[in-house]
């Protein structure tokens, strides 16, 4: 489950965005709480069950060194591992914007807090078990995507000691989706209204209309672009969700129309870690 809410309009007491399973079968809510006792601020919280949903402890952080100081937090991602939970984690205070990863272990007691040089907004994380790490993505400076401007989409990964393995740039105009892990490497998905593949080769939409196509960008576990795939149409059209079976069935969900007036009718397209297209209803 996720579902980011925007950390300025935070309107309940607490609001979950995240969860997902441990290989253990136990569970981790993760989200905020606006502190009614502290105008202008919200909690990151952590809770913890069983494989029965049973609560086995619940912690709150409020992602400031003195606790006193107003912050909004926003929650772009988690990731589990064997370990514990990781928080990909954006804080706005007064003197302010800090980005960083939030990496508690499965008894909630912090592993490391690493702060990060990217002033992007927080979208995608995965966890790599092959090189115990985390990639993670940030684009744009705002909750909501900005898809007719290019804005830089920051890359990046770190080991679970916290040492900042590589960074890399990716720019295109549109929006991300998902980040997916691969057998060798990862793929960044999203839709574009203008895209420049691994030959230069550039990829326009009619976005005067609001038009965007899908597409895939396969990334190696260096963070090194390897192949980029625009999934061309002449149709309105964008995609809004992921889901992976295996490396070569990548299913890509959305709906007809444009990111801000959607029609109706579905799209579904199926590529594999190429990326190839092996399917397309458009």
């Amino acid at each position: 489950y996720s579902h980011p809410v925007n950390g300025d309009s935070v309107s309940a007491n607490i609001v979950t965005t995240h969860a997902e399973i441990s290989t253990d079968g136990s569970h981790y809510f993760v989200g905020l709480n606006k502190m009614s006792r502290k105008p202008s601020h919200t909690n990151i919280f952590v809770a913890k069950t069983d494989e029965k949903l049973r609560v086995q402890w619940y912690k709150e952080f409020s992602m400031t060194e003195d606790n006193t100081t107003p912050n909004i937090n926003d929650i772009g991602d988690i990731a589990i591992t064997p370990e514990g939970c990781a928080i990909l984690v954006r804080s706005k205070s007064d003197t302010g914007i800090k980005n960083s990863l939030f990496y508690i272990n499965e008894n909630g007691e912090e592993i490391f807090n690493e702060a990060l040089e990217t002033s992007g907004f927080p979208r995608e994380m995965q966890y790599v078990e092959s090189k115990n790490a985390f990639v993670f993505a940030h684009k744009g400076v705002s909750f909501e995507q900005n898809y007719k401007e290019e804005q830089e989409t920051a890359l990046a990964s770190i080991n679970i000691l916290g040492d900042i393995l590589w960074s890399q740039k990716f720019n295109f105009t549109g929006n991300s989706v998902d980040l997916v892990n691969l057998g060798k490497g990862f793929m960044l998905i999203g839709n574009y209204a203008e895209l420049k593949d691994t030959e230069g080769k550039t990829y326009r939409t009619r976005i005067n209309t609001g038009q965007t196509n899908a597409f895939a960008a396969r990334f190696a576990n260096d963070g090194k672009l390897a192949s980029v795939t625009p999934i061309v149409s002449n149709n309105n059209y964008y995609i809004d969700r992921v889901i992976k079976i295996n490396d070569k069935i990548i299913n890509l969900l959305g709906k007809k129309g444009s990111l801000e007036i959607s029609e109706n009718g579905n799209v579904h397209v199926i590529i594999n870690q190429g990326p190839e297209i092996l399917h397309a209803e458009l």
